[in-house]
């Protein structure tokens, strides 16, 4: 009987704790997504982890925002789970807030969007993360996360390079610590995405003697950027080796043209963010190796200015693979 009453009250346990689990967890809300719209007022929208459901709340600053979602979701917000945050009107001040305050993962994606980011999530159920996703993977953007973004910020030049959702076209926009200075073109995005190395496949169009545009694989890359001091200017040089194939039909003569395809991604890439006097491909490391640095330690604004006032130099070689 003993043993009976002990197994009984063993199971009484069990479903209290159980049952007190289940509890916990519907008071929770696992947020999957959330858009800040930061301008006088701050407005948020936030989806939970099946996505199908958005909740909005204002407040008067990013932090209080989520606060405010709280009250509105009538549970306690856990951001761990949380792949996206999408922001328009002042970017950077509701990014650095939500870092600093750790209610991101270094690895959550960012995406910037033109229009109204809290309006937007809240009438879309679009899943922006996985969208982002799939253009890191096809080589369309290189991969720009919470932390990296943080980075170029705090620990590089002070400029970043932000996804950008403009209209239905996912690119990249280039900002300072305040404002958005451009936006950048298709072939710079694909260069940078060459040169990050995050991609499963990297399909391009180039066109061949004919005129006619031939589509062509990179299967592997290898890019090698040294630094030298001019006469009057820092010079850098980028390589770029690049093992590809032809996947169109008949596609005759196509190396040149490829290379030469490639050859306006990077350059395109140097030019929009690297004269910009912003440091996406690690140029500050290469130049400090290479003992190009003219200052002991220099400051963001003395990176920039070396950035822009640089000459930069771009060769592709590309070999056939079977």
């Amino acid at each position: 009987m003993k043993i009976l009453r002990s197994f009984d009250l063993f199971c009484i346990l069990l479903c209290t704790v159980f049952l007190s689990g289940c509890t916990e967890v519907r008071d929770r809300a696992y947020i999957s997504s959330l858009a800040v719209h930061n301008e006088e007022d701050c407005l948020g929208t936030l989806r939970d982890s099946d996505n199908e459901t958005a909740f909005a709340a204002k407040a008067d600053t990013p932090v209080l925002l989520l606060d405010a979602l709280q009250i509105e979701t009538q549970k306690v917000l856990y951001t761990g789970h949380l792949s996206l945050i999408m922001l328009s009107g002042d970017i950077i001040t509701a990014l650095q807030d939500f870092l600093s305050g750790q209610w991101l993962a270094p690895s959550c994606r960012v995406l910037y969007t033109t229009e109204n980011a809290a309006l937007l999530l809240a009438q879309r159920n679009t899943d922006y993360a996985a969208q982002l996703q799939a253009a890191v993977q096809i080589g369309a953007l290189p991969l720009r996360d919470a932390a990296v973004i943080a980075g170029d910020l705090e620990c590089g030049t002070g400029l970043t390079a932000v996804p950008c959702l403009q209209g239905d076209t996912l690119c990249l926009s280039l900002w300072d610590s305040q404002q958005q200075i451009a936006m950048l073109s298709e072939a710079a995005c694909r260069g940078l995405a060459l040169m990050g190395d995050h991609w499963k496949t990297f399909r391009f169009a180039a066109k061949g003697a004919d005129g006619k545009p031939y589509a062509v694989s990179v299967l592997r890359s290898s890019t090698e950027i040294s630094c030298s001091q001019g006469e009057n200017t820092l010079q850098i040089q980028l390589k770029l080796h690049a093992a590809c194939k032809p996947e169109s039909y008949e596609h005759k003569a196509w190396q040149t043209a490829a290379e030469q395809t490639l050859n306006a991604f990077l350059t395109a890439a140097m030019q929009e963010t690297a004269a910009q006097g912003a440091d996406l491909c690690c140029l500050i490391e290469r130049i400090a190796r290479d003992g190009c640095a003219p200052y002991t330690s220099p400051t963001q604004a003395q990176w920039q200015e070396l950035l822009r006032t640089a000459d930069y130099s771009v060769s592709v070689s590309v070999e056939e693979q079977k």
